[in-house]
């Protein structure tokens, strides 16, 4: 029998009752050291690695197939024809279809200005069509503006996907 709890909930800590250590997980993001005695609690950040728990690190994998050079040609080349035709943003889509084991590009209805892109989803990749298709990525033109994730930006994309922005400064014809 372990000495040390582990709790995913403040209140299921609380109800059990165990004194000794214990690690409780909170809403931001952390993992507190619990301490409980007859004198009281005292609750901390650790300052060392959690020994009973195994190093985790962050990063990401990816999973699909590598994305064909080709793919960002064609991204590279709609945003410079729309950066030479007008200072707007601009948006594409990149689905992998999972029966033919290939990516495209998607463009789809999109409103513009020079700061905003709102794009309407397209119904064909949703519903029962989103068990076949996945939504791998959304790149964005920044048009005469630098690349950088802007607060819009940020704002904009939430879903559980690739981003990438790309700006117009210096683009040169391919």
């Amino acid at each position: 029998m372990s000495l040390i709890s582990y709790y995913w909930k403040v209140k299921d800590f609380l109800e059990s009752k165990k004194k000794g250590y214990s690690y409780v997980a909170s809403s931001d993001g952390h993992i507190y050291e619990v301490r409980d005695s007859e004198i009281g609690r005292m609750v901390a950040k650790p300052h060392t690695v959690i020994p009973t728990l195994d190093a985790m690190k962050e990063g990401f994998q990816f999973r699909l197939p590598k994305i064909p050079e080709s793919i960002f040609q064609q991204i590279y080349s709609f945003f410079k024809y729309f950066c030479d035709l007008t200072d707007v943003e601009v948006m594409l889509q990149l689905f992998f279809d999972k029966e033919t084991k290939q990516y495209f590009l998607e463009c789809p209805i999109q409103y513009v200005s020079k700061v905003r892109v709102n794009a309407q989803e397209d119904r064909a990749f949703l519903g029962r069509n989103s068990l076949r298709y996945i939504q791998v990525a959304q790149f964005h033109s920044h048009n005469s503006m630098s690349a950088y994730f802007s607060e819009v930006d940020d704002l904009d994309e939430k879903a559980y996907m690739l981003y990438g922005g790309a700006t117009c400064l210096g683009m040169k014809s391919v």
